[in-house]
């Protein structure tokens, strides 16, 4: 790629930015010397990777590249055979756990991220020395007593001469016929033995060697004389410490050393990574998407911003050339923000050759140019002593000399630094070359002669950057198709050029001019128009979206609200039914028998049964006819309230053709009706996976929640119930069902004996209208 190029569209502003989002060295060089790829293959490549590392960054966090910073010294010295502290082997030790970290979270995205994972794959396993290192190094990088036989002997000799000096310091120390002698009572060292402090000409009652003395020269640091033999064995004992610590070491540096090609290799990956990770970085900070690349010479870029204008001034941008059309003419005043599109437009292109996203929308396309050329700013040349027009001439003949059509050619305020009428004539030259060579080129320049170049090839195409004339500013926002206006003379009379000035200017405009400039005028002011009618055509949709939601909402509240005012009276209505059972049961079971005979009791039970079958009928039908949902409530994942079953699942499938959900309650798995679904809240739950292992031995069969004993004698529903109750007891659910109709009722009332005399048994009563009323008993265990 070509560094005056690169120079021109301030990529080196990426490289600084991807730089600073690497954490390790390597990662850093990679970004530092990151340049457009020079084929197809290895640019898609790049960008899949990208997009895969964003991902997982989302999704998943960052991996801990932190333990890989400067850790280059470190594994340099062991790598030259220079000695390193036990804290440093620690360090060492991090770093190579780090390794297997990566590698153990990369094997459970195998599938998700293969264009991280390819990497992480090839990482080496260090573990056995990582074990090595933290069995003889502690968490606080000292040696542990236990790294060898002879260390622990050696520490342990330590200690008990320790001790022994100790003891005989401390004796001296508060022996009352030292006591004048003694400066204070403290046990310090000096040149490495253990001393104690007297007063200077003082006379103590042992004898001692003088090992330094206090900065007044008043206090004497001494050694007494029975313990320097201790001291002499104390520090023999720390001198055979330190090398057995060293040698301990260096056996742990040898076994790294052994290993040291595949530690490079492993630190590399890491280093790659990290780069892979810091272009994805960059696209979040960037809010960037992956392009469309083709191997072809065009682009169409879709709400593009430049990376470095801050997000609340930046305007995003569409633009496209080479496709259906190879030359964008971006005409307009000097001050209209031709420039920042130019080098907008290069530098994402520049970015998506190097496999970085782009901050713009995801269906942005990057065709794949061969070159990209760019003669962008006015800087002179000194070394060559030439001007602003000769630098740019210079610039623009080497593109002349050597774009191809696979290439990109990018010319900022072509004609400019001449004679106005000479510029535009050599300017309208240039373009006739450059549409010749068939390059994609977008070209900014201020000449009117310039706009009229499409008009003459079809190939091209004009287009403007607004410019709001009561600001003096640029909007930035780009028309294809509308050639720019000067604003020359508007600029002018805002800055508060005489109005005099101004009307001998007009004069001098000719007829020509005036009446190009009024079309193009009008052009601009339809434009706008379109631009406030599409603008007013998307508040309006946004609002009518927002009204729609929000009376959606209400709907639902109301049904909701509906729904709980009759399921309130529902319930209501079913106490009242209850009590006047009840009522009229004892009334029927106190009657005098010389009353009423025993048919005409009979068949005023008959009677009542029969309307108590009519009631709990049309009681099923508006329970039904309350609680019945909708498909769009019933979602996978979320919770849901059971009324059949008393209790709360999580929907594991949607069957709307069957208007049915596969509902997931503990241990049990059945598909129930919407009707019987309650939708609890709208939050997905997670579904737990139970250990198959455990699954299969706590439920080696499916058991039902309910049993049907219709049709059995009042014994064999027994046993049958007996057995069914055992299983449901083991297997852990909280209640069953038992369907034995209502009949004569001998079978519910031996039923019901039964499960009084049940220790398994918490509590039973009647099921609701909708659960079969008297017909089915529920189940409590305790």
């Amino acid at each position: 790629m070509r560094e005056d190029t690169l120079k021109a569209l301030e990529y080196d502003k990426i490289l600084n930015k991807l730089e600073a989002l690497s954490f390790t060295k390597g990662g850093k060089e990679l970004s530092r010397n990151l340049l457009p790829y020079e084929s197809f293959e290895e640019t898609t490549v790049a960008l899949k990777e990208t997009t895969d590392a964003k991902k997982f960054l989302e999704k998943e966090g960052d991996l801990p590249f932190i333990e890989f910073i400067d850790v280059e010294p470190l594994f340099e010295k062991i790598k030259v055979l220079s000695l390193v502290t036990p804290e440093e082997i620690l360090r060492v030790s991090d770093v190579l756990s780090a390794f297997s970290e990566i590698k153990e979270i990369g094997e459970s995205y195998r599938e998700t991220y293969p264009e991280v994972f390819k990497y992480i794959m090839k990482l080496s396993n260090f573990e056995d020395i990582v074990k090595a290192i933290r069995k003889v190094v502690g968490n606080d990088g000292k040696i542990v007593d236990d790294a060898s036989p002879l260390l622990s002997i050696i520490r342990r000799e330590i200690k008990t001469t320790y001790l022994r000096i100790q003891s005989i310091l401390q004796e001296i120390l508060y022996s009352r016929e030292n006591e004048d002698a003694i400066q204070d009572k403290i046990i310090t060292k000096r040149n490495d033995r253990y001393v104690i402090p007297i007063r200077l000409n003082s006379k103590p009652s042992f004898n001692y060697v003088v090992q330094g003395e206090s900065g007044s020269k008043l206090t004497l640091f001494v050694e007494p004389m029975a313990v320097v033999e201790l001291n002499n064995k104390l520090v023999d004992l720390f001198s055979k410490e330190r090398r057995e610590e060293e040698r301990i070491v260096l056996e742990l540096e040898e076994r790294i050393r052994n290993k040291f090609s595949a530690v490079e290799e492993s630190l590399n990956i890491i280093y790659k990574l990290d780069f892979i990770f810091a272009k994805a970085r960059l696209s979040l900070e960037f809010k960037a998407s992956e392009p469309i690349l083709v191997n072809e010479p065009y682009l169409e870029l879709y709400e593009a911003r430049n990376p470095f204008i801050n997000d609340d001034v930046v305007v995003p941008i569409d633009i496209e050339v080479g496709k259906n059309f190879k030359m964008l003419i971006i005409t307009g005043p000097n001050t209209g923000g031709k420039t920042v599109t130019l080098k907008t437009t290069g530098l994402l292109t520049l970015m998506a050759k190097a496999g970085m996203h782009i901050p713009a929308i995801s269906n942005s396309t990057v065709g794949f140019f061969r070159d990209v050329f760019a003669d962008i700013g006015d800087e002179q040349s000194i070394e060559q002593n030439l001007s602003t027009f000769s630098s740019h001439m210079v610039r623009i003949i080497d593109i002349l000399k050597n774009a191809t059509k696979d290439d990109l050619v990018l010319i900022d305020e072509l004609g400019a630094g001449t004679d106005p009428e000479e510029g535009a004539s050599l300017g309208f030259a240039i373009l006739k070359r450059l549409y010749k060579i068939g390059a994609s080129s977008i070209v900014t320049t201020h000449h009117g002669k310039i706009k009229e170049f499409p008009y003459k090839f079809k190939e091209a195409q004009n287009a403007s950057v607004g410019f709001d004339v009561d600001t003096l500013s640029p909007t930035y926002k780009l028309y294809i198709g509308i050639p720019g206006e000067s604003h020359a003379l508007i600029i002018a009379e805002r800055l508060g050029m005489p109005e005099d000035v101004l009307s001998d200017a007009r004069s001098e405009l000719s007829s020509d001019f005036i009446e190009k400039a009024e079309i193009v005028s009008k052009m601009h002011e339809d434009n706008r128009a379109i631009e406030i009618m599409k603008r007013d055509t998307e508040v309006a949709k946004n609002e009518a979206m927002r009204l729609k939601e929000t009376y959606e909402q209400k709907l639902k509240e109301l049904e909701e609200r509906k729904r709980l005012e009759i399921r309130k009276a529902y319930e209501e209505a079913q106490r009242i039914i209850d009590e006047t059972k009840e009522k009229m049961n004892k009334i029927l079971e106190n009657l005098d028998v010389s009353i009423k005979s025993q048919k005409e009791i009979q068949e005023m039970k008959k009677a009542l049964k029969s309307e108590e079958q009519k009631i709990e009928e049309q009681q099923e039908k508006t329970f039904e006819e309350v609680n019945k949902v909708g498909p769009s409530e019933i979602k996978e994942g979320i919770l849901v309230y059971v009324r059949t079953l008393k209790a709360q699942g999580i929907v594991l499938q949607v069957k709307n053709d069957e208007q049915k959900a596969i509902v997931q309650m503990g241990a049990i798995r059945a598909t129930l009706k919407f009707s019987d679904l309650e939708p609890v809240s709208e939050e997905k739950v997670e579904v737990k996976k139970e250990k198959r292992g455990e699954l299969k031995e706590l439920f080696e069969e499916e058991l039902p929640m309910m049993i049907d004993l219709h049709g059995y004698t009042v014994d064999d529903a027994i046993d049958i119930l007996d057995k069914y109750l055992d299983k449901a007891y083991l297997h852990g659910l909280p209640h069953v069902y038992i369907v034995h109709g209502k009949g004569t009722g001998a079978l519910r009332e031996a039923i019901l004996q039964y499960l009084r005399n049940n220790k398994r048994i918490a509590r039973f009563e009647t099921g609701t209208p909708s659960e079969g009323g008297i017909g089915t008993t529920i189940v409590f265990f305790r």
